[in-house]
């Protein structure tokens, strides 16, 4: 469902599903959730264009199936296609879920009750057996059906697995595209409103994730998904409070004034909501009619406004586009504020698509012709955005630290006063070979060779008697800080952190090797500011890799003389980054950060 969801109405049916008999021996019970709570992590897969949403694979059921949900933070009930039997469903990647009549969610249930709310007070349940829903979404979608409860399994961060009973809907009747046409790219949708129907809200209940979610759509297609706490970033993000939204239950900054190119362009205060299950970006009249002469009043000659069936308004060039970095410079970033130095930029890449016509088009689209009332901050605008609610104290990823240093008070010391090991000694065995640089340190000194900054595994060795370190010959091992990240239209050259010997050595400045690094470049790339870190550069288009711009950069050496050279190539000085949205309803604040939609990168969150 490519449109937005929103305004569900929820509906009782007088109809008693007749479902597949319950199996003759109980379900096998759920394992308890762990003491304290965790966070459950999922890759995404989808893009905005041509797939036109991001989707997560929930297992579900016991045994547990795989199937794929549309992955929405503007309405609170999950549901599947289901067997029941289906009445109006889609084709679906996965057989349809079929439930057993012991699964049913009864009328009286709280989770019911409130998925009933705010309705007229004449919807009642007309049978106590099975709790009925009917919602309709803006883009004239629909599920019907009934309440079930099954479990599903979740992947904690801990590497615990656990799996709890959520309930959800069983839709036997959808109105969703061309019913039967094509095959579905989803098996249903993944409710992650604010409402207590929501699975979030029923994970924070049974005490098993925070009331926290954050999400990763990638530019380049995939990216991740989590719920819980503990995974959301210390430092860096721009947060903003979650307001109760005019229009219902919504995630809502509230209002946030828009620029282009950096100049209001004189509309009042907008509010905002930011929903997954919006494909493209709503504005209300006055701004969206503000926001496209804007734009049109920018575009050079080159370009014609011309009709594509993907979307409203598209243009082409004297040749096709292969992708928005084509036309970047004909288009301005967008920015919204909201006070007290909190933006949130939009550069082109994040309201534009390029279509499979070779056409430029706009992604921001009219929400009054959508009867909305409110604007929309859908996935093309979220994409390489790291959303996250921050309402709670943050934590350290880390229980505490393992120190290796020389002196007597160190851990391997103590090992070797204790007789646990013969030899001072720290390093990985891996076999590989490497290079090992002596050194002349005065007994109880610190070793005078070390890789600070390096945030992933890369082998070592220290021997205590000679103080040498060992370069293993892994790429991931360097004396800079190494980041994995893909997909963002910024390359970031990290703060350079040389190794430190005994011998003299010719030595330099990180002022001096950064004029080095940038008398080299070539004229395509651009400095920029990025938040990451202090020298960031962009290209034509978006860097998927740090060796998309290996070309552009030179590998430098550190000797330490006696032919042991430590090689540095870009990879290992050069980050690309990515931007991350995150919803909180511990404390109600949304918030966002540049990051890494790979999801390895959330190890060293």
């Amino acid at each position: 469902m490519a449109a937005a969801r929103w305004a569900p109405i929820i509906g009782l049916l007088a109809l008693l599903l007749p479902f597949a008999p319950a199996p003759g021996c109980s379900a096998t019970t759920a394992r308890s959730p762990p003491s304290s709570a965790s966070s459950a992590v999922f890759l995404l897969s989808g893009d905005v264009y041509p797939t036109g949403h991001y989707y997560v694979t929930m297992n579900i059921g016991d045994p547990a199936k795989p199937y794929f949900l549309d992955v929405d933070t503007g309405s609170d009930l999950t549901w599947l296609q289901c067997d029941a039997p289906c009445q109006s469903c889609n084709k679906v990647p996965h057989p349809l879920y079929r439930p057993t009549k012991n699964k049913l969610v009864p009328c009286a249930n709280s989770l019911c009750t409130a998925l009933h709310s705010g309705q007229s007070p004449n919807k009642k349940c007309t049978t106590q057996q099975q709790c009925d829903y009917q919602i309709k979404y803006a883009d004239s979608a629909s599920s019907l059906g009934v309440l079930v409860t099954d479990s599903f399994s979740l992947p904690l961060r801990n590497k615990s697995n656990v799996r709890p009973s959520l309930s959800f809907g069983c839709g036997y009747d959808q109105q969703v595209g061309k019913n039967g046409a094509a095959q579905a790219k989803t098996d249903g949708l993944l409710g992650l409103g604010r409402g207590s129907v929501s699975l979030l809200s029923q994970l924070k209940q049974q005490g098993i994730t925070k009331n926290v979610l954050g999400h990763c759509l990638s530019t380049s297609g995939g990216g991740f998904l989590f719920f819980g706490d503990d995974m959301v970033p210390t430092s860096r993000a721009i947060w903003v409070p979650m307001v109760q939204s005019t229009s219902g239950n919504y995630y809502s900054t509230g209002l946030a004034v828009l620029y282009f190119d950096r100049r209001p362009l004189g509309v009042k205060p907008m509010e905002l909501v930011f929903d997954s299950g919006s494909t493209y970006t709503y504005f209300a009249a006055q701004p969206f009619q503000a926001i496209v002469s804007a734009i049109k009043g920018g575009l050079s000659t080159s370009l014609k406004q011309v009709s594509d069936p993907s979307l409203p308004l598209c243009w082409k060039g004297q040749k096709a586009f292969k992708s928005v970095f084509d036309v970047k410079k004909d288009f301005k970033s967008l920015h919204f504020s909201f006070g007290k130095n909190r933006l949130m930029d939009i550069p082109p890449e994040n309201y534009l698509i390029v279509t499979k016509n070779g056409n430029v088009c706009l992604g921001i689209l009219d929400g009054s012709a959508a009867k909305l009332n409110f604007n929309i901050i859908g996935d093309i605008t979220m994409q390489d955005q790291m959303g996250v609610g921050k309402n709670f104290q943050q934590t350290s990823p880390v229980d505490g630290m393992l120190r290796l240093g020389r002196g007597k008070v160190r851990f391997v010391s103590q090992l070797k006063t204790l007789g646990t090991i013969t030899k001072h000694a720290v390093g990985d065995d891996n076999g590989d070979g490497g290079t090992m640089v002596p050194s002349q340190a005065s007994p109880g000194s610190p070793c005078p060779v070390a890789t600070p900054g390096v945030r992933s595994s890369r082998p070592r060795t220290m021997d205590e008697h000679k103080c040498c370190l060992g370069i293993g010959k892994m790429s991931s091992c360097s004396a800079v800080m190494v980041a994995r990240a893909r997909s963002r239209a910024t390359m970031v050259v990290a703060a350079l952190t040389f190794l430190r010997g005994e011998r003299k050595q010719e030595k330099k400045s990180r002022r001096e090797h950064v004029v080095e690094i940038k008398g080299g470049l070539s004229n395509s790339l651009e400095q920029v500011s990025d938040p990451s870190l202090p020298l960031c550069g962009k290209g034509q288009k978006a860097f998927k890799s740090e060796f998309d711009v290996k070309e552009d950069f030179k590998s430098f050496q550190l000797s330490f003389g006696n032919n042991a050279v430590m090689e540095v190539p870009p990879e290992n000085y050069l980050v690309v980054t990515d931007q991350m949205v995150i919803y909180d309803n511990e404390r109600a604040q949304l918030g966002w950060i540049r990051g890494s939609c790979d999801v390895e990168s959330l190890l060293f969150l």
